[in-house]
């Protein structure tokens, strides 16, 4: 299964080992103009709320110094200046 198919997948049972698919999230969260109900549809997830967890989970591990090469990456590619 392709990296893209496994962060989309629908969830089947407890998927919280998976923190690429909360970094995901988070990005489409922080770096995009969608709603919550348009970025749960895009990861299958059932509802607006379904994103809540992934995303202070993934807000707790930021915080600690992880992701912060992709974060740097991604606001150099869509141009973010701090």
């Amino acid at each position: 299964m392709r990296n893209e198919n496994v962060l989309l997948a629908r969830s089947k049972g407890k998927r919280s080992n998976f923190p690429q698919r909360a970094f995901a999230i988070y990005v489409c969260h922080r770096y995009s103009q969608a709603d919550h109900n348009k970025i749960a549809r895009h990861f299958s997830l059932s509802h607006r709320r379904s994103i809540s967890h992934p995303l202070s989970r993934i807000r707790k591990v930021i915080k600690e110094g992880q992701w912060a090469k992709a974060l740097e990456r991604i606001e150099k590619e869509i141009y973010i200046i701090k």
